[in-house]
């Protein structure tokens, strides 16, 4: 796609929703992958894709070396940004990074039984001690 072309769309997306109110939210419940979420409406959506667009008009200046990274403006005061997106690294051949999932190893079971073992310990002596004061009042 030309350039021209591409500040054609960004114009049009900036232009059709300049008097709307957008929202866009990136969130995530817990540290799984799976439980990330975008949330946001249609302009919020367009807008984050004119974000996009701009960053990649830029790509041509990152390969003849005029900048290092492409940032990507996120400081909207229309997107709640919960999951950090500060720059894009752009690369010529793309290739999938491997996430290593999360398993589950022996120190993980320990740790959740031990905690609850200590949280037993605590109160079995606290329900002793009471019954020790209790009985001293007798």
């Amino acid at each position: 796609m030309q350039k021209e072309e591409l500040d054609n769309i960004i114009k049009a997306l900036e232009d059709r929703n300049s008097n709307s109110e957008p929202g866009l939210g990136f969130y995530y419940l817990g540290n799984d992958r799976d439980e990330t979420y975008a949330k946001g409406n249609r302009a919020g959506l367009e807008l984050f894709a004119v974000e996009l667009l701009k960053a990649s008009s830029r790509i041509d200046q990152m390969e003849s070396g005029e900048i290092e990274t492409l940032f990507v403006n996120v400081n909207k005061d229309w997107i709640e940004n919960h999951i950090p997106l500060c720059y894009i690294e752009p690369v010529v051949n793309f290739e999938r990074v491997e996430v290593d999932e999360h398993t589950t190893d022996w120190k993980d079971t320990v740790l959740k039984y031990g905690c609850f073992a200590i949280i037993l310990l605590a109160l079995f002596a606290f329900i002793i001690g009471m019954g020790t004061i209790i009985g001293w009042f007798k």
